[in-house]
């Protein structure tokens, strides 16, 4: 795993900042590392907004070192917000891998400023990855779910 570029307790006091002056997002851009945290608004979970941040930062640093994903086409977020697997907390997801979903179909739902918006699936085939873990926060243009099409 790469070390890290981005020192954690910068982005620790960045959070407390941002928790201090009600800021839902904020963007560093240092030593060619750029770091976006985001927060729902009058959130205080610095926590939360941490784990994200290492998680992505994670991410970012280790991708050739991550197994290839599954052959498909990717469906990607519209928005930058929440995702959310189920419509509700303790109902079955939308989706799971293995299953065979429908063009139109809802495969999650994305919450931005506190506008709950249905995220339909583009193609049909079986869902052969789901990527974001329920309630991570997703960018516009970030791969949701991969689809092996039906023929």
């Amino acid at each position: 795993m790469a070390e890290s570029a981005v020192d954690t307790q910068k982005v620790r006091d960045l959070i407390d900042v941002m928790e201090r002056h009600g800021l839902s997002g904020l963007t560093l851009d240092e030593d060619g590392v750029s770091v976006r945290i985001e927060m729902e608004p009058g959130a205080t979970a610095a926590a939360h907004a941490l784990r994200h941040f290492t998680a992505h930062h994670a991410h970012a640093h280790t991708q050739p070192d991550e197994p290839a994903l599954p052959e498909g086409i990717p469906l990607v977020s519209p928005i930058s917000g929440s995702f959310y697997r189920a419509p509700k907390p303790g109902e079955p997801p939308f989706v799971e891998v293995g299953e065979v979903i429908e063009v139109g179909q809802t495969i999650g739902i994305i919450m931005a400023m506190k506008v709950m918006s249905e995220i339909p699936a583009e193609v049909a085939g079986e869902v052969v990855a789901i990527l974001p873990e329920d309630a991570a926060l997703v960018d516009a243009g970030e791969t949701l779910i991969i689809v092996r099409p039906t023929e």
